[in-house]
């Protein structure tokens, strides 16, 4: 985003014109004049509310964007004549497809850092190129993660993956990988000071809330922590197990399987 507030910058006409982009509380996020962002528009919710896609208000004029999601950004220009509405119509076109290639961008760069991340679990990644490719797609590589494998129905696979979007999907440093049609691993960091009783507990909650939002009954295989992004296919692989042999030594949840509390069937 910082090539946007660059070019932004680059289309000031004159410094009465100043252009920028608000949210929809009013709040500036963008202007060629950089001294606006983070002020508060009052106007905006007005405008807003009238349902208009572009409207005159005060000393500016404003036009709606619509985003994905049904999130709406309000494009401004100082001026409330003839001309301020034609430059005005003419900066949200080009938002719009700067827009468009961020979000391009951002959808093909999140699809290459999931597809490596599953290569480093099924150990398709030379070690060595393991560091390198985390710093060039962002990843953390030193990090206290958990590795959770969630089972569930192939009919029920979809309604799962949007529940785990909703909750973990805005997290930066959290990770969701459907590996096929009946598995998602979730790769997730984890506190220092978190002991397995509550580890369980906060699963156990997870298993429920699948049941409640996907309508769906997941079994969950927990691996050991880890530190290092290497270790991912070592956890992968301890998650697998218990799942495979967790039911024969069962956990307090018979839903959470987890491979600190396998006792001899780690062997």
């Amino acid at each position: 985003m910082k090539d946007f507030k660059l070019k932004l910058r680059e289309l000031t006409l004159s410094p009465d014109r100043v252009l920028g982009i608000a949210d929809e509380k009013g709040v500036i996020i963008m202007a060629s004049d950089e001294k606006l962002v983070g002020e508060q528009d009052a106007a905006i919710r007005a405008f807003l509310a009238s349902g208009d896609t572009q409207s005159f208000a005060g000393d500016r004029t404003y036009r709606v964007i619509d985003r994905a999601g049904g999130a709406r950004l309000i494009c401004f220009i100082d001026g409330a004549d003839e001309l301020s509405a034609g430059i005005l119509e003419l900066f949200s076109l080009w938002v719009n497809a700067e827009l468009k290639q961020y979000d391009d961008f951002e959808e093909r760069d999140q699809k290459l850092k999931l597809s490596f991340l599953k290569n480093v679990l099924l150990e398709n990644e030379l070690p060595g190129d393991i560091p390198l490719k985390a710093r060039e797609y962002r990843i953390k590589y030193n990090v206290r993660r958990l590795l959770v494998i969630m089972r569930t129905k192939p009919d029920e696979f979809k309604a799962c993956h949007e529940a785990l979007m909703a909750r973990f999907g805005d997290r930066e440093d959290d990770y969701i990988l459907p590996m096929d049609e009946a598995n998602l691993v979730l790769l997730l960091e984890t506190p220092d000071e978190e002991n397995s009783e509550t580890r369980e507990a906060v699963f156990s909650k997870l298993v429920a809330d699948m049941k409640e939002e996907a309508m769906a009954d997941v079994k969950l295989g927990v691996s050991m922590n880890f530190s290092s992004l290497k270790d991912t296919a070592k956890a992968y692989k301890e998650a697998s197990l218990a799942l495979i042999v967790g039911d024969i030594f069962r956990s307090k949840t018979p839903e959470v399987m987890m491979y600190c509390n396998l006792g001899l069937g780690r062997l």
